[in-house]
């Protein structure tokens, strides 16, 4: 069912982007979830630039395509859109060292492979992903990469994760009567234990 479920929603994908070629690569053949980007080709204008736009948490590429229509905007516009999936998954908090090495590669496998070494880019995300975007320009700079964005954005990002694990503990505390969510234990062992690498 989940099968015919991303099928059918790429059936609905490829008819509103329409004009724009999606190409699903994998840079692990024998993972099909993790390690992969979509790529979004505008077929009118020639490719001026590119942006990576990565999806929040627990999202994947092909969901942000139902979510927002940026990657058709931005074709429209001449901008080549990749969206991908780090080695960590769609449950990647983003900061973390094998997300941001992950990230790394997949930029240099897109500009090698796509021939876009001389053009800008841009690096964005979604929700708590918008920090992996942030911590990959900082680094980028910091440590002199290859390839460095022209511009970040952030789509409702969590930039202040000393804030948010006070506020996930103080809930864990609060829930002495109830059940802490999932999520709120979750972030908080995932956050300790990238504090502790």
């Amino acid at each position: 069912m989940r099968f015919f479920c991303l099928i059918l929603a790429l059936f609905f994908l490829t008819y509103q982007l329409f004009g724009q070629k999606i190409e699903s690569v994998y840079l692990n053949k024998a993972d099909s979830s993790s390690y992969r980007y979509l790529i979004i080709t505008p077929s009118k204008h020639p490719r001026k630039e590119f942006m990576i736009l990565i999806p929040s948490f627990g999202e994947t590429p092909e969901g942000v395509l139902i979510q927002t229509k940026l990657p058709k905007l931005a074709a429209d516009l001449g901008v080549l859109t990749i969206i991908p999936t780090f080695k960590t998954g769609v449950r990647s908090i983003g900061i973390d060292s094998l997300t941001q090495q992950s990230f790394r590669e997949i930029i240099e496998d897109i500009a090698s492979k796509y021939n876009l070494s001389d053009l800008k880019f841009y690096v964005g995300g979604f929700s708590i992903e918008g920090s992996c975007a942030v911590r990959f320009a900082e680094l980028a700079i910091k440590n002199n990469y290859k390839y460095k964005p022209s511009a970040i954005y952030v789509i409702d990002a969590l930039l202040d994760f000393e804030r948010f694990y006070n506020s996930n503990k103080r809930n864990l505390r609060l829930s002495v009567y109830s059940q802490p969510s999932k999520e709120t234990i979750y972030m908080i062992e995932r956050i300790e234990n990238e504090r502790n690498t």
